[in-house]
């Protein structure tokens, strides 16, 4: 192959490269409002009466609170929403720092961690941990 044919060639292929990085990269999806989780955990759990919403500072993930004592989840993977529906009970306060970190029992979101304003972190702490009286010494002791 001579060198004007291979200098196109390689021009060709940045070409296409250049072109999918611009054209076909999405960028993932964010939660924009409170009203806009409670719109996404509501085509899945339609019947579930949503109270309220914490939503996450990065928009990634929000808490909201139901009827019951259950409580709903909305975590952002990539372009979609995962939603979940557990009873508070069924939540473990993992880690507290600068963001509230949650177990959760199910194998595919096994862990979640939302950054929420103070008020609502230091809410959603004292109500996850009034569930169980174990997860108040587990919680002190992280």
């Amino acid at each position: 192959m001579d060198a004007p044919a291979l200098t196109f060639s390689l021009g060709v292929l940045a070409l296409i490269i250049a072109s999918a990085f611009v054209f076909a990269r999405k960028p993932g999806l964010r939660l924009a409002s409170r009203e806009e989780a409670a719109r996404l955990f509501l085509v899945d759990h339609w019947d579930a009466p949503v109270r309220a919403v914490s939503l996450s500072g990065d928009g990634r993930a929000a808490l909201l609170e139901l009827d019951g004592g259950e409580v709903g989840i909305v975590s952002v993977f990539g372009d979609r929403a995962v939603t979940r529906r557990l009873p508070a009970k069924a939540l473990r306060v993992a880690g507290r720092g600068d963001g509230l970190e949650l177990r959760l029992p199910d194998a595919s979101l096994p862990r979640l961690r939302l950054d929420l304003a103070p008020d609502e972190h230091a809410r959603w702490a004292a109500r996850l941990d009034a569930q169980d009286p174990a997860l108040k010494a587990e919680a002190r002791a992280a």
